[in-house]
């Protein structure tokens, strides 16, 4: 039932997805290449309008080079491997057997691992074992790469009418919301307010934009990135004269959207692929590999990845592991922004109740943590600095022997709520003094300047009584 539901509503999810992948490009188009007045409405719909069609031409952009350029090579590529695929297991057994002949230990784990295949196997004693193999494993693999097979597995799930008309209602659905974006979120904030309370709103809407600013950077840059190596993946490809570079950059591109997982998972079918065509590239292959991961880590991502996902890195391994678990590779990629709200959610709750409990929240304060139960909590950094300052002016003024000087720097909780109790308290005594200050100040200054009028009058006043004195 659920997933009749999902696939009946799916061209709707994948239109929210697709709008919301392009709505930087829009408002690039929008907001940097259409400056002219927009005041009145019809300005403001004429370039809405304009940015919408740039976006999807964009796309189509995108969409074109893709067939025109990947399509036509992974069908050669899949069309080569189906007609030669004898010739490439034969010239991969010859390889074989003769890395084998010439290193196998009869008397090793290899060689009693390779005389029990052949025992099990029940195989002639005057062939090798692979050669014997490689026509089962031919037969095999070209029955799976036949046309047949192939029209049934691309055809599963849906017929291609049914593709093409759920490929249109997306472009509806994607250019609607371009179009009219800012009323959708209206009418979303409207119900919120309708439905829930204002601190309960609040809430959302905080949880809502940290989702868009975390999931919504991440999807876009790792989309980005995966296209930049998918294409930096094709020109190495060429350039080394690899046989099935669209194929293998296709897959390059694919599983690179996989944080530090992804190039392992696309290098090894790539690698099979390589030692199975042309053996002798396979050492170039590895090489080529390893300079794309360097130029992407170093080059691409610090250029289109302005800020990361602020995320310890076991946890992005924890988010892809899980993930990728329960919901196979869709879940790979979308672990680590689903960790990363996660993350921030507890990691802002834990926060709040460290503070209500007058405790430090950042975590290198609690680097020092011990078991003991007398010295069980961490010092702060200010304490600490606070007490090396005091020992300090202690051994140079005499009051403190420099063997003495050393000292623990574990607190326990209750000292360390005392600590920032007392700061606080300082802080606040501070504050009010200061502000106290400020409204005293008016009338310390009126009652300044009726003295120092006062004493003007006075000195005047001696001053005549004076003068008339010396007169007389």
């Amino acid at each position: 039932m659920f997933t009749k539901i999902l696939n009946v509503i799916s061209p709707v999810l994948y239109g929210i997805a697709l709008a919301y992948l392009l709505s930087p490009i829009q408002n690039f188009f929008e907001d940097k290449l259409l400056r002219f007045p927009s005041k009145k409405k019809w300005q403001k719909s004429l370039k809405r309008g304009l940015a919408v069609v740039m976006t999807m031409l964009v796309l189509a952009a995108v969409a074109a080079a893709v067939v025109l350029i990947f399509v036509p090579g992974i069908a050669t590529c899949v069309e080569m491997l189906n007609n030669n695929l004898g010739e490439y297991l034969n010239k991969l057994n010859q390889n074989l057997d003769g890395y084998l002949e010439d290193h196998l230990n009869p008397d090793g784990v290899w060689g009693k691992l390779y005389a029990y295949l052949k025992k099990a196997l029940d195989v002639d004693e005057n062939k090798t074992l692979l050669s014997q193999l490689t026509p089962k494993i031919a037969e095999w693999l070209t029955g799976l790469l036949s046309s047949e097979n192939l029209m049934k597995i691309f055809s599963v799930g849906s017929s291609v009418v049914s593709a093409l008309i759920d490929t249109v209602v997306v472009l509806i659905f994607t250019v609607y919301l371009l179009i009219s974006k800012e009323r959708q979120a209206a009418r979303v904030k409207k119900l919120l307010a309708a439905f829930f309370k204002p601190e309960r709103v609040e809430r959302i809407y905080r949880f809502g934009k940290m989702t868009d600013e975390r999931v919504g950077r991440y999807l876009r840059v790792q989309v980005l990135d995966s296209i930049l190596v998918g294409i930096v993946s094709y020109i190495v490809y060429v350039i080394i004269g690899l046989p099935l570079a669209p194929l293998l950059a296709l897959i390059s591109g694919v599983t690179n959207i996989i944080p530090y997982f992804g190039p392992f998972i696309g290098g090894v079918p790539n690698g099979l692929l390589v030692l199975l065509v042309a053996p002798e590239k396979l050492l170039p292959f590895i090489i080529s590999v390893l300079v794309i991961q360097q130029i992407d880590g170093n080059i691409l991502v610090p250029i289109i990845q302005s800020n990361n996902m602020q995320m310890d890195t076991f946890w992005v391994l924890v988010g892809i592991t899980v993930m990728g678990g329960f919901f196979g590779f869709p879940g790979m990629i979308v672990g680590v922004p689903f960790f990363a709200v996660l993350y921030v959610l507890v990691k802002e709750k834990a926060e709040a109740r460290l503070q209500k409990k007058n405790l430090p929240v950042s975590t290198d304060s609690y680097l020092t943590y011990a078991h003991e139960h007398k010295t069980e909590h961490p010092t702060p950094p200010l304490v600490r600095t606070y007490r090396r300052i005091r020992n300090w002016v202690l051994v140079k003024t005499g009051r403190l022997k420099p063997a003495e000087e050393e000292e623990s720097e574990q607190i326990s909780f209750e000292d360390l709520s005392k600590v920032a109790k007392a700061a606080e308290e300082t802080k606040a005594a501070e504050e009010a003094k200061a502000e106290k200050r400020a409204k005293e100040k008016p009338e310390e200054d009126l009652l300044d300047s009726c003295k120092s009028k006062a004493r003007k009058v006075a000195d005047r006043v001696k001053s005549k009584h004076r003068n008339g004195k010396k007169k007389k």
